[in-house]
């Protein structure tokens, strides 16, 4: 019986992070307070060599300022470490931010670990692009971990998934450059214990 995911051996991989808008409680809600959406305001991603071991070749990391919610939460600034000043000092409009990691992709698998990829989405939507520029050779890494072994993911987080593992976790959670490296650093384990 084969198995519904198993991470690529040959060629490369982009395994990516974001961060986005949220405040106290939206979570919870589900983003359906007034107003609330999930703007991306950072956009991590590592390219790696599958052949060699998952090394890590290029990276990326991105501000993005967000248009509909310009100014942060405080929530989500404590969250991320990320301020007003340096969104607007440092922050790409996301289209811009979104042609950097489409340079990064080129054509490469994705995976992410949780709801990364219908954020990405739903940016695309909220500035008139189309999703047709968004890939769909995506997997949902949390998913498929928790459809196949179940509880021993289901509370774990990009930034703690290398725990599983006896491996460091993200120096910075919620850092989306960090945590998809955290999750880059899990996935020769994963290869080892034959869980993908």
């Amino acid at each position: 019986m084969s198995l519904p995911y198993r991470l690529p051996r040959n060629g490369a991989l982009v395994v990516f992070d974001t961060e986005f808008t949220a405040w106290e409680g939206s979570v919870a809600r589900g983003w359906s307070g007034p107003g609330e959406h999930r703007e991306i305001i950072q956009i991590g991603a590592v390219r790696l060599d599958c052949a060699a071991g998952f090394r890590e070749i290029e990276t990326l990391s991105v501000l993005v300022r967000p248009r509909r919610n310009p100014v942060l939460s405080d929530y989500i600034q404590s969250l991320t470490g990320i301020d007003q000043a340096r969104i607007e000092r440092d922050g790409l409009d996301f289209p811009t931010a979104f042609a950097q990691f489409a340079h990064l992709l080129r054509g490469a698998p994705l995976l992410s670990w949780g709801w990364d990829n219908d954020v990405i989405l739903e940016n695309l939507s909220l500035h008139d692009m189309s999703a047709g520029l968004w890939p769909d050779n995506f997997t949902n890494l949390r998913r498929a971990a928790i459809g196949l072994h179940g509880e021993r993911f289901k509370a774990c987080s990009s930034a703690s998934l290398p725990h599983l593992f006896g491996l460091p976790a993200a120096e910075n959670a919620h850092d989306a450059l960090e945590d998809a490296r955290a999750i880059a650093r899990s996935l020769p384990s994963m290869v080892e214990e034959g869980l993908f």
